[in-house]
C-alpha cells in the first residue's frame, strides 16, 4: 500500500508534532482511545494529519484531570450538548481547585512566618508578650498513652480537613497550672489545633487576647518538664499571677527538623 506522506505521519513524526512519546501513542492505541488511521500488514502505524485536532482534544481533557476511560466514553458519545455539560462540570471542579490552592497558599505563608519567627527568636529567654485572640479546635483524649494520642490527633486532623481547614501549627496541648506546680506533668485532657482566624464550620474555643508569659522548649515532648522548671522559677521571681492553662504550641517538628531533640515548642500562659 502506498502512503501519501503529505497526509499521513509515522508514529514518531506524529509524536514529535503532538509533543508526546511514542509509548503514549502505543498505550492509547492499546486501550482504544486513539488509534492510528492506517495499520499496515507489517504493523507500521500511520496517523492522518487530521487526527491532530482530536489528539489535542484528548490532551486538553487529560489536562482537566479527566480519567482516560471517561475521555474515551466522551469521545464515543460527543455532541455540543455533551461538551457544554462537560465544561460546566469541569468549571466547578476547577473552582474547587482554586479554593484548595488558596488554602494551601495561606498555610504556606503562615507556616513560613512561624518558622521565620522561630529562627530569629532567642528561645532561651522567658518573657511576656501580647497575643491577639486565637481559636482552638479541640479533641478530648480518652487515654494518656502514645497510641491513643496518635489516634486522637488523626481524628482531629480528619475533622478539620473535612471542612477544608489547615492550621500552620502542629498539634497543641494544654497543661493545667495546678498540675505544673504540683509536679504532675503530662496530664493532658485535650489536644487542639490553633487558628489565627475563626475556623468556619467547626466547633471551636477561644484563646483570649491579652498579655502572656512566653517560653520556648527545644527538645522532644516527653522532656518538656525541663522548660517548666525554668518557668516556675521565673514566675516566682517576678511574682506573676497566671491563668489556669499553659498552652503548648509546636513551632518546629518533623516537617522542619530531622531529630526530635530539635523540636521547638512555644509555651504560653495568660497573665491575670
Amino acid at each position: 500500500m502506498s502512503i501519501n506522506k503529505e497526509k499521513y505521519l509515522t508514529t514518531g513524526e506524529f509524536a514529535q508534532i503532538a509533543g508526546v512519546s511514542k509509548h503514549t501513542l502505543f498505550h492509547y492505541d492499546k486501550i482504544g482511545l486513539f488509534c492510528p488511521d492506517i495499520v499496515l500488514d507489517n504493523k507500521y502505524r500511520y496517523y492522518s494529519v487530521y487526527q491532530l485536532d482530536l489528539f489535542f482534544v484528548i490532551s486538553l481533557l487529560k489536562d482537566m484531570k479527566m480519567p482516560l476511560e471517561e475521555i474515551k466514553n466522551y469521545l464515543n458519545n460527543r455532541s455540543p450538548q455533551a461538551l457544554a455539560a462537560l465544561l460546566k462540570e469541569e468549571e466547578k471542579v476547577i473552582e474547587e481547585r482554586f479554593k484548595e490552592l488558596k488554602r494551601i497558599k495561606t498555610w504556606i505563608s503562615q507556616t513560613h512566618q512561624l518558622i521565620t519567627e522561630a529562627l530569629k527568636t532567642d528561645t532561651s529567654q522567658i518573657n511576656t508578650i501580647y497575643l491577639k485572640k486565637q481559636f482552638l479546635v479541640t479533641k478530648a483524649l480518652t487515654a494518656r498513652d502514645e497510641k491513643s494520642f496518635a489516634k486522637s490527633a488523626g481524628q482531629l486532623f480528619a475533622y478539620v480537613d473535612k471542612y477544608h481547614l489547615k492550621s500552620p501549627y502542629g498539634i497543641g496541648t494544654i497543661q493545667k497550672r495546678e498540675h505544673i506546680f504540683s509536679g504532675h506533668l503530662h496530664d493532658y485532657q485535650n489536644i487542639y489545633l490553633l487558628f489565627d482566624h475563626i475556623p468556619k464550620g467547626v466547633h471551636y474555643k477561644e484563646k483570649q487576647e491579652g498579655t502572656y508569659l512566653c517560653a520556648y522548649f527545644e527538645g522532644d515532648f516527653p522532656q518538656i518538664g525541663k522548660a517548666y522548671k525554668n518557668i516556675k522559677k521565673y514566675i516566682e521571681e517576678n511574682h506573676l499571677v497566671l491563668g489556669s492553662d499553659f498552652y503548648e504550641d509546636v513551632y518546629l517538628d518533623s516537617l522542619a527538623v530531622q531529630n526530635p531533640s530539635h523540636y521547638l515548642t512555644r509555651i504560653t500562659a495568660l497573665l491575670s
